[in-house]
Order: C-alpha cells, then structure tokens, then sequence
C-alpha cells in the first residue's frame, strides 16, 4: 500500500507539524479527524478545532473535499513530502437576542412585498436592521 508524508502548514501560530505514514487510500475528513486527535499540545488550546468540521485543508490553491482520497488529488507525491496549509474555522460569533438595543442604538423594523429571483410576488416577512 503506498504511503505519504503530509507537512501541515498552520499560518496562525506560524508552526508546522508533519504526519509519516499516510495511507494514499485515506479520505481527507479522515486526515482532518487525525489532524483534531493529535493536535499539537504546545499550542495554545483555543487554537484546537472543536472537531473536523472546523479544519480545511489547501493544496495547490484549491480546499480538499471531505469525500476526496488522497490518491485522487492531483500532484500529491507518495515520494516526497506534500505540504497542506490547515485553515481553522472560528466557532460561530454569539448573536444580540432581537429587539435587545444597546443605549443610543434605535430598532428599524421594516415589512412588505416584493419579487423573488424567479419573479414571482411575496411577502418579504419581517426584518430588523439595529441603527448606532
């Protein structure tokens, strides 16, 4: 079975740490998955992704699909160590509860009806826009 050399590349913490022995029959959320469970200790813990649904990988300018085997991406070498650069996504920012404006913010609720992409007529519902 062939095998790879992986060098993951984390700009964020400017560190780089390299996985031996990869089996070119791995799927990439398999090598994410790894990339979670052997995260570096020596960095800080708020860098570690919660899960693999947190990390992309980028190869050659393109981000690796989850289902995709490493023998299917072009140009990586079973010969030769292959470089990814590891993206970790921020957890999802914590939302105002609706209608709770700070001092000096105003609420602007606005209603009607309009056309969707196809031309049909609806009601675009109800929105709130909060205005400093």
């Amino acid at each position: 079975m062939a095998t790879c050399t992986i060098r993951f590349l984390y700009a964020a913490e400017n560190r780089e740490f390299t996985f031996t022995d990869v089996a070119a029959t791995q799927s990439v959320i398999s090598i994410k998955r790894a990339i979670v469970d052997k995260w570096p200790s020596d960095l800080p813990a708020a860098t570690k992704p919660p899960d693999a649904t947190h990390v992309r990988l980028l190869f050659a300018g393109k981000f690796l699909e989850d289902d995709k085997v490493l023998q299917d991406v072009q140009h990586v070498s079973v010969s030769d160590t292959t470089t990814f650069h590891v993206i970790v996504m921020a957890p999802p920012a914590e939302v105002k509860p609706t209608g709770a404006a700070l001092p000096n913010e105003k609420v602007v609720a606005v209603s009607g009806t309009g056309t969707d992409a196809s031309g049909r007529q609806s009601a675009s519902g109800r929105c709130q826009c909060v205005v400093s």
